[in-house]
């Protein structure tokens, strides 16, 4: 389906989809499934909307969906992204696994996880990518945090 103007809310499974990036782009709230749910028996037992503030605590995490792992930092540097990644809606892992990892946070274009998720096609971000996204409150374009060859 395509996104167009008449989309109140998206529901999102992961914040990697083009959708995702729109209803960014469009201010559209980005709730996660149990949004629907929760409104859904409310409204069963009395007269709600669905953009009621009660319902706000469904809005979808930064992270939400997400599995992502770190290389070239040190274990301080690993465990405040672990933390900051958990905190809000991501899982954290030490291993990068083809179809499991869908980002890999690194500082530059070289070692045996960056040619691995080069191969695999998993986006190598900056540290950064995380820190501002949290600070935004919702997972930024990967574009201008990606690590590449040439950025280095």
């Amino acid at each position: 389906g395509v996104f167009h103007d008449g989309i109140t809310h998206l529901i999102a499974g992961n914040v990697i989809s083009d959708k995702y990036k729109a209803a960014i782009d469009t201010e559209t709230p980005v709730m996660t499934k149990e949004w629907v749910r929760e409104v859904w028996k409310a409204a069963s037992r009395d007269n709600v909307m669905a953009t009621d503030p009660k319902f706000l605590q469904y809005k979808c995490p930064v992270f939400y969906g997400l599995t992502v792992t770190c290389s070239q930092l040190s274990k301080n540097d690993k465990n405040l992204l672990k933390k900051k990644i958990e905190s809000h809606g991501g899982s954290y892992t030490p291993e990068l696994t083809m179809d499991a990892t869908d980002i890999l946070i690194c500082v530059s274009a070289d070692g045996p996880k960056y040619s691995h998720a080069l191969k695999w096609k998993i986006p190598c971000l900056k540290p950064d990518w995380v820190f501002n996204s949290v600070d935004k409150g919702y997972a930024l374009p990967m574009d201008e945090f990606k690590i590449t060859r040439q950025s280095n």
